[in-house]
C-alpha cells in the first residue's frame, strides 16, 4: 500500500514538473484605443478591472506557476475577448452602449470583479463610493459633475459656441474638464477672453 502511495506521489510530482514547461501566454499587447472616462471612473477601472479587461495586466508571481498560470492566462484571454478597455475606442457605438449596460449589470449583481480575483486581490473590492461612481458613469452621468449628463459609451464630445461669431468648437471631456474645474468650480458659467462660453448647461 505504501509502495502504491509513493508511486502516486511520484507521478504527481513529475506531472507538476513537466507542466511547468507548457507555454503560457502572459503578454500585454499594445494599447490601441484606451477608454476615456472621468478620473474617478478610471481609478476604479484600473484598480478593479484592468488586470483582466485590458492590455495592461499585472501578472503576479503565481501566474508563472502551473497549473494556476494556465487558469489565469485563460481568464485574461477570455476577459479581453469579451471586453477590453485598451481597445474601447475601436468598438462601434452600439457595442459600447451594450458594454456599458453589461458592466453595470455585472457590478450590481456582484459578479464583477470575479470572486476568485478578489480572494487574491481584496483591495480590488468595490467600496460604496466606487460602486456609486460606476453606477452614475454607466447611466451617463458624470461622477465629477453630477448635473453634467452625456451619452454613455460615447466619446462624449462637448460643444461650445462663440457668442458673437456663431462658430462652434468641439472638444473631448478630457480637454474641457480641467478648464471647467479651474474656471467654474461652483458651476457658474464664465466667458473666456475669446468669448467662448464655458457654461456646462451647453454640454450635450
Amino acid at each position: 500500500m505504501r509502495r502504491f502511495a509513493k508511486r502516486i506521489l511520484l507521478f504527481v510530482v513529475v506531472g507538476l514538473i513537466l507542466i511547468q514547461v507548457v507555454p503560457v501566454d502572459r503578454s500585454n499587447p499594445p494599447v490601441t484605443g484606451e477608454i476615456s472616462a472621468p478620473d474617478p471612473v478610471m481609478a476604479v477601472l484600473r484598480s478593479s478591472c484592468y488586470d483582466c479587461h485590458s492590455n495592461d495586466t499585472r501578472w503576479p508571481w503565481y501566474s508563472r506557476v502551473a497549473p494556476v498560470s494556465l487558469r489565469i492566462s485563460r481568464h485574461v484571454r477570455e476577459a479581453r475577448e469579451h471586453l477590453n478597455f485598451s481597445e474601447w475606442e475601436g468598438l462601434p457605438m452600439e457595442d459600447r452602449d451594450h458594454a456599458m449596460e453589461e458592466i453595470w449589470e455585472k457590478v450590481e449583481k456582484g459578479a464583477m470583479p470575479l470572486p476568485d480575483y478578489l480572494r487574491m486581490h481584496p483591495e480590488a473590492a468595490l467600496t460604496d463610493p466606487q460602486w456609486e461612481t460606476l453606477r452614475r458613469w454607466t447611466e451617463g452621468r458624470d461622477p465629477e459633475f453630477p448635473d453634467w449628463d452625456y451619452a454613455p459609451g460615447s466619446s462624449s464630445q462637448i460643444f461650445f459656441k462663440s457668442s458673437n461669431s456663431g462658430f462652434s468648437f468641439t472638444f473631448s471631456p478630457s480637454v474641457v474638464r480641467p478648464i471647467l474645474k479651474e474656471t467654474c468650480p461652483a458651476g457658474v458659467s464664465r466667458t473666456s477672453s475669446s468669448r467662448v462660453s464655458l457654461n456646462r448647461s451647453q454640454v450635450e
